[in-house]
């Protein structure tokens, strides 16, 4: 009987990294804020889309 789960493993590990090594970290704007100050931030809604209440 062969054994799968080792191939099988290292498959589903290697699929999870190539994953990871699509994504984007790059930073849009740096954070130039000065320590203890107030952040204000706004949320786009460019599609229109409507608040969901659970």
């Amino acid at each position: 009987m062969k054994r799968i789960a080792p191939p099988f493993f290292m498959l589903v590990c290697a699929s999870m990294l190539s994953g990871c090594i699509g994504t984007s970290s790059k930073v849009a704007r740096a954070n130039t804020a000065t320590p203890g100050s107030t952040l204000w931030y706004t949320i786009d809604n460019p599609g229109g889309t409507t608040p969901v209440a659970f």
